[in-house]
């Protein structure tokens, strides 16, 4: 059975990073069998629910986004620090939005007023705790949202509903890509690609910590991104200015 990266077979029943490794070919492993590709979508649909505390359901129904795409860090083993939301599309977004910039303000919003392509807003914080980050991306789907993603171990995500006539959130879909499928067979990660190569590179230490990499590890994937750095260097602190300001 084949399958394209928006719907890619995950063939590992595995759960944690520790090694940087890029392999030469990305969609050498994509493939499996249903059964191992359902028991991981039943894993990653789990903890996804889970991540979704009454405390935080509260939160984001309060500003309005009843429908949302978790994904990136928040869908791996353990506790994350915080919870990456993005409005699932367009029509959803300017009210979103005004939403935030009313109630917490907004950072670094670039490109139209209406609608800007990126922003960042502060960190929303629940009553229990959990933080909440709301991102804005022009991606048409979660499969075309997370393979935007820098690293391969975040190329994961949720689609998720608020409106599920219940009191709990509700799980519309579950996509990952070939690249995520990689990093768990070989229990690591690299870098695919990002909005900014020299954003991406001082997230190293963040990644490095968060997966265990020891000295070596994390010095490969340093050396992965300046890499794709020297290719086009004034393109890339280009990128990097316009991904900060």
């Amino acid at each position: 059975m084949s399958l394209t990266e928006t719907d890619p077979m995950y063939v590992s029943n595995a759960e944690t990073c520790g090694a940087a490794r890029r392999p030469k070919d990305p969609a050498a492993v994509e493939g499996g069998h249903s059964g191992a590709e359902q028991h991981v979508r039943t894993v990653l649909g789990q903890r996804a629910l889970s991540r979704i505390t009454e405390p935080v359901e509260a939160l984001l129904r309060e500003h309005g986004l009843t429908e949302f795409r978790l994904a990136g860090g928040a869908m791996l083993r353990g506790t994350p620090k915080d919870l990456d939301i993005w409005p699932p599309n367009r029509d959803a977004y300017p009210r979103a939005f005004n939403a935030f910039k009313r109630s917490v303000g907004v950072f670094a919003p670039f490109g139209s007023e209406e609608l800007p392509s990126f922003w960042r807003p502060k960190d929303l914080v629940a009553s229990d705790g959990t933080k909440v980050q709301v991102c804005w991306s022009t991606a048409a789907s979660l499969a075309d949202l997370i393979r935007g993603f820098d690293f391969a171990h975040c190329q994961v995500g949720a689609e998720m509903s608020l409106n599920t006539g219940s009191e709990q959130a509700g799980l519309t879909s579950v996509a990952w890509t070939a690249h995520f499928t990689n990093a768990m067979l070989v229990q690591g990660t690299y870098y695919v690609a990002g909005a900014s190569n020299i954003n991406s590179l001082a997230r190293v230490p963040e990644v490095a910590l968060k997966l265990g990499l020891d000295r070596g590890e994390t010095r490969a994937l340093a050396l992965q991104i300046v890499d794709d750095i020297t290719k086009d260097p004034a393109g890339d602190l280009e990128r990097f200015k316009r991904f900060e300001r």
